[in-house]
């Protein structure tokens, strides 16, 4: 098990979100906060059921985050920056560089042969928040292209670069990292209604094991019960 510290990206250069009231600021920092905490799990953990938990955790999380900043991403925004819901948006671009950098740092996921299961976690969050941006043609940088970008200035570029070769590579690494999400929740799903399933029979199990030992000893008293009526018959 590792016990080296991650460092949570949320605690150094963004101050003025963390201390914000504003509800999409705070959104997106429990969200972040959310993703850390699970990252750390996955970081410190062997098990694969915590593992498995953590990994969906984060993914269903970081869902919201791209639900943040779709908007500031709409084609039809054409002054994505300006709006009030994207006062935030630069951070929280830095914020998503900042988390995946920190997860793709966890060596653990190319070297452990049971986290190793697990590398779609940082492959997802770099395909999905890209896409958004450059499924926007409004983004494209026209100064360099294929280039794109959204309000932090930092660049976000199609996969493949328009080679086939690198294109059929992209598409067969996705395949790959698509099973491996798939598998987790699976697994995952089995073991909610493993738990569910539980939480429903062993009740009812116990309350079974309960009427039968009741039975047992209420017939076993009636049974003393007559033997004694008969030795009192016998003795009167």
């Amino acid at each position: 098990m590792s016990t080296n510290t991650l460092i949570n990206p949320l605690n150094s250069g963004y101050n003025n979100l963390t201390s914000s009231s504003d509800p999409v600021a705070q959104r997106i920092v429990n969200d972040f906060t959310i993703i850390y905490n699970n990252a750390v799990t996955i970081h410190n953990s062997n098990d694969v059921n915590t593992l498995d938990t953590s990994a969906v955790l984060i993914m269903n999380t970081y869902k919201d985050v791209i639900n943040i900043a779709t908007p500031c991403a709409s084609i039809s925004n054409t002054n994505k920056c300006s709006m009030p819901v994207c006062n935030w948006i630069s951070d929280l671009e830095r914020l998503y560089f900042d988390f995946l950098m920190l997860i793709y740092t966890m060596r653990e996921l190319d070297t452990d042969p049971i986290k190793k299961n697990y590398q779609f976690i940082p492959f997802f969050m770099t395909n999905q928040f890209a896409t958004m941006i450059y499924n926007n043609p409004n983004n494209l940088n026209e100064i360099d292209p294929p280039i794109y970008i959204l309000c932090s200035g930092n660049n976000y570029s199609p996969p493949g670069g328009g080679s086939p070769s690198m294109t059929d590579l992209w598409n067969k690494l996705n395949k790959q990292m698509d099973i491996q999400q798939t598998a987790v929740i699976k697994r995952t799903e089995t073991e909610d209604h493993f738990n569910f399933l539980l939480y429903i029979l062993l009740p009812t199990a116990v309350t079974i094991i309960i009427i039968l030992i009741y039975i047992k000893y209420a017939k076993n008293a009636k049974l003393e019960e007559m033997a004694i009526k008969q030795l009192q018959s016998k003795i009167n």
